[in-house]
């Protein structure tokens, strides 16, 4: 790396953000051939069918207010299905979040460090 540091020439006319975007292509093209690319996994989410469904039934009442049909017994079925919407949303992530620390730490257990720090 230093090599390729070493055989950067600077000219009068190279300003400071053509001297630091051939430092950054140097330092990247480095990393990449030591470290490797790495590449990102998707994990999932806690959004399942039923939590869809939850934010798909509130979304429609609130439409429906929005359409200038703001009477109180619409008002109320939003506030109720936002809040089971919430309800059923705090549930999925505690659970999501329970069972991804139980996953976590079975690879402690297990001494595999590589996949714990991963978060496979």
């Amino acid at each position: 790396m230093e090599g390729k540091l070493n055989h950067i020439t600077l000219n009068e006319q190279d300003n400071g953000e053509k001297l630091c975007e051939r430092h950054k292509t140097i330092v990247n093209s480095m990393a990449e051939e030591v470290l490797g690319i790495m590449k990102l996994v998707n994990k999932g989410t806690w959004v399942d069918g039923e939590s869809q469904a939850s934010t798909d039934d509130k979304n429609k009442a609130y439409r429906k207010i929005q359409q200038g049909y703001g009477t109180r017994s619409l008002i109320e079925e939003y506030k109720d299905k936002r809040r089971k919407e919430k309800t059923i949303h705090r549930r999925k992530k505690k659970e999501w979040i329970i069972m991804e620390l139980e996953n976590m730490e079975l690879l402690w257990k297990k001494h595999e460090c590589t996949k714990f720090l991963q978060g496979n």
